[in-house]
Parts: C-alpha cells; sequence; structure tokens
C-alpha cells in the first residue's frame, strides 16, 4: 500500500493548464504541438560551435529539416552557453526533434551530461529572426559563427538585415579575445 500525504502532495508542483509548457524531456502531445516548431536543447556541450550544432543536427538526419539554429556564444569565455535553438520547418520534424535528441549523449564532442529538449518560449521562424535580428551579436565585427543562421532547403542563407541601429555591446569579444575595435 503507498503511502499518502497530504502535505507532501500540495508541495508538488501544479501540472501545466493542458495547451501549455510541457516539462523538460516530457514528448509534446500531438494536440498542443500542432503549430509548435521551435526547439530549445538543454546541456549543449560548451565546447560546440553553431556549426559544429548544424553538422550534429545533419548526422542525425535533419538536413534540410530547419530553417533557423542559434547557439548562444559566452562573449567571455569564446565558448558556447550550454543551449541552442532550432526552428524545424513543421511541427512533425519539431517532434522528431524531441525523439531523437531527448536523453541524447552520442556528442562529437567530450560530454557527460544527457541533452534535455523542451519547447522554446518563442514560436516560429519569423519570430525568431524578428527578435535575434537586432540584437548587438548580429554586428559586423562579431564572428559569423556566433550568430544564428537561416537556412532553405538545407543550405546557410543570408540572415535578414536589422530593422533598425544595433545597440554597441562591449562585452562581445573577438575569438582571438581581444575586445573589438568600434
Amino acid at each position: 500500500m503507498a503511502f499518502f500525504s497530504p502535505r507532501a502532495s500540495s508541495l508538488a508542483p501544479a501540472l501545466p493548464p493542458p495547451g501549455l509548457e510541457k516539462p523538460i524531456g516530457e514528448p509534446p502531445s500531438s494536440s498542443c504541438a500542432e503549430y509548435r516548431t521551435t526547439v530549445l536543447f538543454r546541456n549543449v556541450p560548451y565546447a560546440f560551435t553553431r556549426d559544429t550544432f548544424v553538422e550534429l543536427l545533419n548526422s542525425q538526419g535533419f538536413q534540410g529539416k530547419f530553417d533557423l539554429v542559434y547557439v548562444p556564444m559566452d562573449f567571455k569565455t569564446n565558448r558556447a552557453r550550454g543551449y541552442a535553438f532550432v526552428n524545424a520547418v513543421d511541427a512533425e520534424v519539431a517532434l522528431c526533434l524531441f525523439v531523437t535528441f531527448e536523453g541524447f549523449q552520442a556528442w562529437p564532442k567530450r560530454s557527460s551530461k544527457p541533452c534535455n529538449v523542451s519547447w522554446s518560449c518563442r514560436q516560429g521562424l519569423e519570430s525568431n529572426v524578428g527578435a535575434y535580428r537586432n540584437l548587438p551579436v548580429m554586428q559586423a565585427h562579431v564572428p559569423d559563427a556566433w550568430k544564428p543562421a537561416v537556412f532553405s532547403k538545407g543550405s546557410e542563407v543570408p540572415f535578414p538585415a536589422p530593422t533598425g541601429k544595433l545597440r554597441r555591446n562591449r562585452k562581445i569579444l573577438h575569438c582571438d579575445g581581444e575586445a573589438p575595435r568600434i
């Protein structure tokens, strides 16, 4: 017989309302995922770059099945921050990303952490491009590998131009660790 404690159950986190974010690692149901295409990957090795992540996606059968990849970089260490965003071309591919990468540990770079996959708060190519195109990371002096990339049919295409003036960010370093000349 299981022990039931009303106190313990009242402290347990409430389940999210139907249609909202699923907890990390829990595969999304098809009903709540019909329109979702942007996936957040956690525990990405710090040695990864955007290009390394794209190579991994392609090696796992996703060539041409995503249209945006962003691996945020730590400007002080010139290393990945440990997470990445991928926008799949449709909701079905997004669900396949969950199946393939939840618990994934076959990283081409050394890492003992299994990948965790969840929905991103921002969904869709247009929404992601709109959010990223005016970030300081999009400045010309920042290495391209640090920037989000847009893809069409498996090939990288130019990222849409900023809609306004980009803020200066003195924290952004060049790959050699020197501060950029602005």
